[in-house]
């Protein structure tokens, strides 16, 4: 369960763009969200501004073969000196849910699966033969699958009801774990 946490009109850094969880979990607590590209970047803002950044500790980050290139361990022990958890608590996540492209047979003809690398657990389970293609986020993973760079992608409901080419086979729900940093004074 979330903290009493009120940061009112501050600023707070953390993962853009508007439809990922940790935008939606920042907009709880404040008005005013600096989306950046990723939680190293948001991490990095908040240093250099000296203002909160909101990261998820399921945070990792994969390159395109599948290795694991940084996560939230070896950020958290980057910003040692300079940022500290001040907050941490579960949330669940914004609905999430498998969709294929109009036209794909769901699994016969699902061959990959655009994802954010903290899904890839999911894909293993509902789609273990599919090639996983990982991105920044869930809505760049639903907008590659939506324009044909994969038969299928793991994102929110709400982004992928907006995106237009996609149908949705099968939903999850999980909860994440937040950690808010602050400037070390």
């Amino acid at each position: 369960m979330r903290p009493d946490i009120q940061l009112h009109s501050m600023p707070l850094a953390t993962l853009g763009p508007a439809g990922t969880d940790a935008f939606a979990v920042a907009e709880q607590l404040t008005l005013n969200v600096i989306a950046c590209d990723t939680f190293p970047e948001a991490m990095k803002v908040a240093e250099e501004s000296r203002i909160p950044a909101l990261i998820c500790a399921g945070y990792r980050e994969m390159d395109r073969s599948g290795f694991v290139t940084d996560d939230w361990s070896h950020l958290h022990f980057r910003y040692r000196n300079s940022m500290r958890v001040t907050h941490v608590w579960t949330q669940p996540t914004k609905p999430m849910c498998l969709a294929v492209r109009d036209g794909i047979t769901y699994p016969e003809q699902v061959s990959s699966v655009a994802l954010h690398p903290a899904t890839s657990a999911i894909a293993n389970d509902v789609l273990p033969s599919a090639d996983q293609i990982a991105f920044r986020s869930k809505p760049a993973a639903v907008q590659a699958a939506n324009t044909g760079q994969a038969d299928a992608c793991i994102g929110s409901v709400d982004v992928i009801t907006e995106a237009g080419n996609l149908h949705i086979v099968e939903y999850f729900s999980t909860e994440m774990i937040w950690c808010l940093y602050e400037h070390l004074r």
